[in-house]
C-alpha cells in the first residue's frame, strides 16, 4: 500500500470515528440542543445504566409556563409505561376474597376492598427534568429518573409498613379470646397497611425485575386471613328506636343487610356491634308513578352499650307499583347504611 493509499484510508477512519462520536453525543442526555435544532431526545430518549428517561410535549394554551407542566406530566407518564407492564397489581384475586355460603361477597371483604380502595397510587420522586425545548406552539421535557434513588426510597416505606404489620399481628396474637370490635378498630388499618405494601414491592419489582420478591410475606397473609375472619364472624344486631316503625320495613331492611354479608342476630341476644335506628319514609305520586323517599337515623353501639358511632342516611325509590318504589328506596338506603357500617370498622 503506498503513502498516498494509507493517507486516504486513515482519513476515511478519522472521519467514520468522527461522525459517530457525534451522533453518540446527541443523545446523551442533559446535553442542550444546538440554536433552533430539534434535539434528538423528543423521539429517542436516552439510554443510561440505573436511569430511566422519558419525554413529553404539550401544546401551549393558557401560557408557556402551563403547558410545561402538563408536558411534564407527560413525561413522567413515558418513564411508569416504561416498568408499569411488568408491575404486578398489588390486589387480591378473587379466589383469595372471603365469601358467603351462598357466594356472595361477604362483609369482611367489602370492608377489605375499602382498605384497598384507600391506597394513594404511587408517584415518582426522584424524577428530574434536566432538558426543554419549544417550537411554534408546542414545548418538550426530558425526564430523568434515577432508579437508585427511587428504590431506596420504595424499600425505606416498605420496610417501615413491614415493622408496622408486625406489630399489628403481634396484637391479634397475643389476644387470648377472640377480638372484641374495639380491638378488631385498632387492627383494621393494617389492612391499608398490607394492600400498600404489596403496591409498594409490585413497583420494587418492576425496577428491579432481578430482584423479585412476594407482594406480602406469608406472615402478613397470615395475618390478614385471621383479620378477616374476625371481622366476618362479628354478630351484628339491628333494632328500631321508633316503636310505630312498620315492621315490614324493619324485616326488609335487616334482610337486605343479611344479603351484604353481615351476620345479623335477630333479638340483639350474643350480638357484638348494635345498630339502633329511627327511619321514617314518605310518598308521594305523580303521573301514575309513586316516589318514596326513606330517611334514617343511626347509632352503633357496642355490646356494653358505648356508642361507636353514629350517622343518617336517606334514599329514594321510584316505581308505577308503590311497594316496589318502598323496596327500591329501603335498597339504596341499606346499601348506604352497609357503606357507613365498614367505615366504622375501618376508622
Amino acid at each position: 500500500m503506498n503513502n498516498h493509499t494509507l493517507r486516504l484510508s486513515m482519513g476515511l477512519l478519522a472521519a467514520v470515528l468522527l461522525s459517530s462520536a457525534c451522533v453518540g453525543a446527541d443523545t446523551r442526555p442533559g446535553k442542550p440542543a444546538a440554536a433552533g435544532e430539534r434535539p434528538g431526545w423528543i423521539l429517542n430518549p436516552p439510554s443510561k445504566a440505573g436511569h430511566l428517561y422519558g419525554s413529553g410535549s404539550a401544546e401551549v394554551f393558557a401560557g408557556e409556563a402551563e403547558a410545561m407542566e402538563r408536558a411534564r406530566d407527560q413525561a413522567r407518564l413515558a418513564i411508569v409505561r416504561q416498568f408499569a407492564e411488568v408491575e404486578v397489581s398489588g390486589s387480591l384475586s378473587s379466589s383469595e376474597r372471603v365469601s358467603n355460603q351462598d357466594g356472595r361477597e361477604s362483609y369482611s371483604s367489602e370492608v377489605e376492598n375499602l382498605a384497598r380502595s384507600r391506597v394513594k397510587p404511587i408517584k415518582l420522586k426522584y424524577v428530574e427534568f434536566i432538558d426543554h425545548y419549544s417550537e411554534r406552539r408546542r414545548v418538550y421535557v426530558l425526564g430523568d429518573l434515577n432508579v437508585r434513588r427511587e428504590l431506596s426510597e420504595l424499600r425505606q416505606r416498605r420496610d417501615e409498613l413491614d415493622a408496622q404489620i408486625a406489630a399489628s399481628a403481634q396484637q391479634l396474637a397475643d389476644s387470648v379470646a377472640r377480638p372484641d370490635i374495639h380491638q378488631i378498630r385498632k387492627l383494621t388499618p393494617a389492612l391499608v397497611e398490607m394492600h400498600e405494601r404489596a403496591e409498594l414491592q409490585s413497583r420494587i419489582n418492576a425496577l428491579a425485575p432481578s430482584q423479585r420478591e412476594p407482594l406480602n410475606s406469608d406472615e402478613q397473609r397470615r395475618f390478614k386471613e385471621q383479620l378477616l375472619e374476625a371481622i366476618a364472624s362479628l354478630r351484628v344486631s339491628i333494632a328500631s328506636r321508633n316503636g310505630a316503625i312498620d315492621e315490614a320495613m324493619q324485616s326488609g331492611l335487616a334482610s337486605r343487610l343479611t344479603e351484604r354479608g353481615m351476620r345479623i342476630e335477630r333479638g340483639g341476644q350474643g350480638a357484638e356491634l348494635r345498630v339502633f335506628y329511627n327511619l321514617d319514609s314518605s310518598e308521594r305520586q305523580r303521573d301514575g308513578m309513586y316516589f318514596v323517599s326513606t330517611r334514617g337515623q343511626v347509632a352503633i353501639e357496642d355490646d356494653q352499650g358505648r356508642e361507636i358511632a353514629a350517622f343518617s342516611a336517606s334514599a329514594k325509590g321510584s316505581s308505577g307499583e308503590v311497594m316496589t318504589a318502598r323496596a327500591r328506596s329501603l335498597d339504596k338506603l341499606a346499601e348506604r347504611m352497609g357503606e357507613q357500617l365498614m367505615a366504622v370498622l375501618l376508622p
